[in-house]
């Protein structure tokens, strides 16, 4: 779990927080309150909706269910999932390496008996005694024949399991690195993104720009349509964001209503006209309900836009970006501004 909001994203994340901790009555541990956290911010796709149905269904919160879905949701499930995995291969190593064994010990037979055939040839031989003999031999290379079929078949299924069990390893990593809802990266994956833009030869020298984009109003697209709706626009908005990268870029939902976009090879004014580009695609469109097949009211986002600072971390870019990102929703929402605080109006 890491968090990048900025200090006013935080505060009123803990606002709704602390009365969620009151009125349940649990106690303000470390664990109820990242529980809580994760669930107000909307970090946690899964988390939200199991906590949304026990809300519905009128569920008494205690420690104890709150640390049952911080084992099972932010703490558990990966890694129990990958434990499952190292014992599968485990077994699938134990099954070879017992078929390994036992061809192996075929293979001893075999040579013992060509000893003896050998032994056997070197003094007077009769034909009687050579028939004996090939006779022997035949069945033996017969059963030696068999062996090594069994390896062989055994070898090529265990091929066949390793590479079943790798591509579901793989699976399991991009899903711990994407977020459910949208398919884009989540803050996980966001924060690898960075790490990589960074790593490659010349990433910090090209300075790489973020984006923070902010649905507006989206409480009240909650309050007025619900929250099936609610996803239905943070799907349209992952949506567009994906449409407006490319190449290394990474376009992350942070939770909730918040997304970032890293652009990796792109200039502060060529991030802004990307902005520009997002801003004026969301707005454009008009949603309709799914449910009543009625259009909603226009979406529209606010974004922030920073620019790298050579040798400073993950968290102080987002922070200047998320606070270019609070000068749009102050100066009238819907508009990008630039980390220096210009800004260019919808």
């Amino acid at each position: 779990m890491q968090y990048f909001e900025s200090r006013e994203k935080s505060v009123e994340y803990l606002r709704q927080v602390i009365p969620l901790i009151s009125k349940h009555k649990i106690k303000a541990t470390p664990i109820n309150y990242t529980v809580w956290y994760e669930y107000v911010s909307g970090g946690n796709e899964k988390l939200s909706q199991e906590i949304d149905g026990l809300l519905e269904n009128g569920t008494l919160f205690s420690d104890q269910l709150i640390q049952e879905l911080y084992d099972k949701f932010l703490v558990k499930d990966s890694q129990e999932t990958i434990t499952q995995f190292q014992m599968e291969l485990q077994n699938l190593v134990v099954n070879l390496s017992e078929s390994t064994s036992q061809t192996n010990e075929e293979v001893g037979r075999f040579d013992q008996s060509l000893e003896r055939y050998s032994n056997q040839l070197e003094g007077s031989v009769d034909g009687a005694l050579l028939q004996r003999i090939a006779e022997s031999m035949l069945s033996d290379s017969r059963s030696m024949r068999v062996s090594t079929s069994s390896l062989k078949a055994r070898l090529d299924a265990s091929t066949v399991e390793i590479d079943a069990l790798r591509n579901e390893l793989e699976e399991v990593k991009k899903e711990t690195l994407l977020d459910p809802l949208t398919g884009l990266a989540n803050r996980k994956g966001f924060s690898n993104g960075f790490d990589v833009s960074l790593s490659t030869e010349g990433g910090k020298e090209r300075s790489p720009c973020l984006l923070m984009v902010d649905i507006d109003f989206f409480k009240r697209v909650n309050d007025t349509y619900g929250h099936v709706v609610g996803d239905q626009v943070i799907r349209f908005i992952g949506t567009i964001l994906k449409k407006q990268i490319k190449g290394k870029d990474t376009a992350a939902r942070f939770g909730g209503e918040e997304f970032a976009v890293l652009l990796v090879e792109t200039t502060l004014d060529g991030a802004k006209a990307v902005a520009e580009n997002i801003r004026m695609a969301i707005e454009t469109v008009r949603l309709v309900n799914k449910i009543t097949n009625k259009p909603i009211d226009p979406i529209t986002v606010s974004i922030g836009v920073a620019q790298y600072r050579t040798d400073e971390s993950i968290e102080s870019m987002v922070s200047r970006a998320d606070d270019a990102l609070y000068q749009s929703k102050q100066q009238g929402r819907n508009r990008v501004t630039l980390e220096e605080f210009e800004t260019s109006l919808a």
